[in-house]
Parts: structure tokens; sequence; C-alpha cells
């Protein structure tokens, strides 16, 4: 298996253009050899005393807030169905629009999966 996690920070106060872009999207369901598409956002305020929380960074030195972190996360049967996506027409059509995505920091991470289950 093969996981590729899409990691992106929008600007602060498109958080929503963002999610509601991503709740438009017909999702992955009939793309080959995608075995799961999830579309997370991280939250900033962590559960009160809770052992082992990483508290957000404060803010910057100019006084911007942390900015807010999503992660696209697909699980493919293989590297090759990945990039065959990557390839296809459905890949361009699901990016044709990138404005919601604007001025966003991204970042791609791809893992290959050693043990599952």
């Amino acid at each position: 298996m093969f996981v590729v996690i899409n990691r992106i920070r929008p600007e602060p106060g498109t958080e929503r253009q963002l999610e509601e872009a991503f709740s438009r999207t017909p999702g992955m369901k009939d793309v080959p050899g995608c075995l799961g598409f999830e579309f997370w956002r991280r939250e900033l305020a962590a559960p009160a005393g809770h052992p082992g929380t990483v508290e957000p960074a404060p803010a910057g030195a100019a006084g911007q807030a942390e900015r807010a972190e999503y992660l696209v996360v697909t699980r493919w049967e293989s590297r090759e169905a990945f990039e065959a996506w990557r390839r296809s027409p459905h890949f361009q059509h699901a990016h044709r629009n990138t404005s919601a995505s604007a001025g966003a920091r991204s970042e791609l991470l791809v893992y290959e999966v050693l043990r599952h289950g």
C-alpha cells in the first residue's frame, strides 16, 4: 500500500473557502487503484490537560497567528496507481480550479506502508 498526504496551510481567512472547495468534489471512489480519500483539519486548540499535548506555536514576531493546517490523505494500491491518476484527465479535472488554495503553502508527503492492521 502507498499513502500520499498533501499538507495544506491556507492563507489566514481563506480556510472556509478551502473547506467548501473540498466539500464540492465528488471524491475518489471511481479512481482505479485508490483505496481511500480523507480530508482532515487539525485542531489548533488541544483538549485541556491532555498529556503529551503540543500547544500551538505563539504568534510570530509580526503578530501573525499560526496558519490552519489541512491534510488530504489518499491510500493507493501502488505507486504506479497513484502516478497513473496524476497523469489522468480525472486529476486535471479535480485540480482545474485552484483558486481555493491560492496563496496556500502545500507539501506533498509520500509513504510506503510497511505494515497494516
